[in-house]
């Protein structure tokens, strides 16, 4: 063989010889920690649209997508209101045979579908 296939070669066992499956997996979660986002706040005026929204949804049995922030992230789902309760400042959205309940200052957007 000439130099330069063994040199390649040696590179290639140098470089991979090194890496560990831990330090794969931390290199992993520190590029998903580079990836989160800040939570938002909205307004008085944009909650209050939310909150039509939403009651609108509660009444009429209407599918919304709910966007919100878990963990460093914006997540959506969609479902339609099941009830609001006001003194936790939550509303339980059902989606299919599940719920989950959201918290209104996690929520970023509120849409009809």
């Amino acid at each position: 063989m000439t130099d330069a296939v063994h040199l390649r070669r040696r590179n290639k066992l140098w470089k991979t010889s090194f890496i560990l499956p831990e330090h794969v997996i931390e290199l992993q979660n520190l590029k998903q920690e580079d990836q989160k986002m800040p939570k938002s706040l909205l307004n008085e005026q944009e909650l209050y649209e939310l909150g039509l929204i939403a009651y609108d949804s509660l009444k009429n049995s209407l599918e919304v997508k709910v966007t919100y922030w878990a963990d460093g992230f914006f997540k959506e789902i969609l479902g339609i209101v099941d009830s609001i309760d006001h003194l936790l400042n939550r509303f339980k959205l059902s989606i299919g045979e599940e719920f989950m309940w959201i918290d209104v200052v996690k929520l970023q957007s509120l849409e009809r579908i």
